[in-house]
């Protein structure tokens, strides 16, 4: 495998890539990628930015089968997905779509150089803008003071749900002065120790066995932030301010997208179902011209 995709790098359509200087002012128009190509091109781009790389391709089931291809050639600890999808009340939740958007903002938001993957519809909805998503992570340190009920009251407003006991991503189980919570973030939940609203230690566990896996001076809660809940004495939740995706990346960020034609089609589909969308495909085009970016086509003379 190794030897197959050094082979692919070292093609004459690699060798172009490579050589390609873009700018917000001077993109590549690009043709004949397809299938897993599209990956072996992301991870170059990745490779030759050493920074944040955008893929934005047609649809969902792309991107995610882009993201397991990238994540073949270069390992998961680079790679970041980005689902969004309308929810209607018929539908089941997909708790995969939050936790990737929720993971791909706390990474965004550390400027954490990666191939970031999503789907032109995702880039339709609003996320919370970067001063509201930076607030509503909790922190709690071993040994500091902390409001054991206020904690408890912005748990629940972020979307954790109280159990007996917490069996995966939202859950939260109080038994007397020991809070276990699984946030949204992380391989495990979390119990924390209180003695009055002081945290006397905190833990990872298992979840089935109950018992500790290691100790922790400090932990970040990452919440939910696309399902805070309306509190009690409130009959209407303020207007959160959205943001585009785009603006979570920084300005030396690269941008592969796909055929210009496929990404509009699919704003167009929401449009013909009556879908209300937080930007159109024209705001999303405008928006991604602040980037050097790279844009394949079909059926245009292309630059690579």
């Amino acid at each position: 495998m190794v030897e197959f995709s050094q082979k692919i790098f070292e093609s004459e359509l690699f060798q172009k890539l490579n050589a390609c200087n873009v700018t917000p002012d001077q993109p590549m128009l690009l043709r004949g990628i397809s299938g897993s190509l599209w990956a072996f091109a992301a991870v170059a781009l990745f490779r030759q930015a050493n920074g944040q790389v955008l893929v934005v391709v047609d649809d969902k089931d792309r991107a995610e089968k882009l993201r397991d291809d990238c994540i073949s050639i270069i390992g998961d600890a680079n790679v970041r997905l980005c689902i969004v999808e309308p929810h209607h009340v018929s539908q089941s939740m997909d708790m995969s779509s939050p936790l990737s958007q929720i993971e791909t903002l706390k990474a965004l938001q550390a400027n954490t150089p990666a191939i970031y993957i999503t789907h032109a519809t995702a880039l339709a909805f609003g996320v919370p803008d970067q001063k509201e998503f930076s607030h509503s992570i909790i922190e709690l340190s071993a040994q500091t003071e902390h409001p054991f009920e206020q904690l408890l009251q912005k748990l629940s407003e972020y979307g954790f749900e109280r159990k007996q006991f917490v069996e995966t991503y939202g859950d939260i189980a109080v038994r007397g002065g020991i809070l276990d919570v699984f946030p949204f973030i992380g391989e495990y939940p979390i119990r924390v120790e209180f003695w009055g609203d002081t945290i006397e230690s905190i833990r990872e566990f298992d979840v089935l066995s109950q018992r500790s896996i290691r100790e922790l001076q400090s932990v970040s809660i990452i919440p939910d932030v696309f399902k805070k809940t309306i509190p009690e004495n409130e009959t209407e939740e303020p207007q959160k301010k959205k943001v585009s995706l785009l603006s979570y990346f920084a300005s030396s960020a690269t941008l592969l997208l796909e055929d210009s034609s496929l990404l509009k089609k699919e704003f167009d589909e929401f449009d013909s179902e009556g879908v209300q969308t937080d930007f159109l495909f024209d705001d999303v085009k405008n928006e991604s011209e602040k980037f050097s970016r790279f844009s394949h086509s079909l059926l245009q003379h292309a630059d690579v």
